[in-house]
């Protein structure tokens, strides 16, 4: 629920990344080398939640069932157009 967040929150941070997804996601569409070994490394199918997804950048590194989530509505839509077509993308928060 909304009730909770505190304004400071919404405004600095949860406003901030709807305002700038257009940018955030032209300066980070580059899998970081790492994090994409280790998606590649797992057997195909494996399930793997990627909380904080942003724009998707990691969707399609793997043969894997990705569930992605991300606060940002526009970085969700972003990832949609992204994604593959397994798995499951939603907008959420804790």
């Amino acid at each position: 629920s909304e009730r909770w967040v505190p304004e400071i929150e919404k405004v600095h941070v949860h406003e901030l990344y709807d305002a700038i997804a257009p940018h955030f996601s032209a300066t980070r569409y580059k899998p970081w080398p790492r994090v994409e070994s280790f998606l590649r490394s797992l057997p195909p199918g494996s399930i793997v939640a990627d909380v904080g997804c942003g724009n998707g950048r990691y969707l399609n590194c793997s043969d894997c069932y990705m569930i992605a989530s991300d606060r940002s509505l526009p970085l969700v839509k972003i990832a949609v157009s992204r994604a593959p077509t397994t798995g499951s993308l939603m907008v959420s928060d804790a």
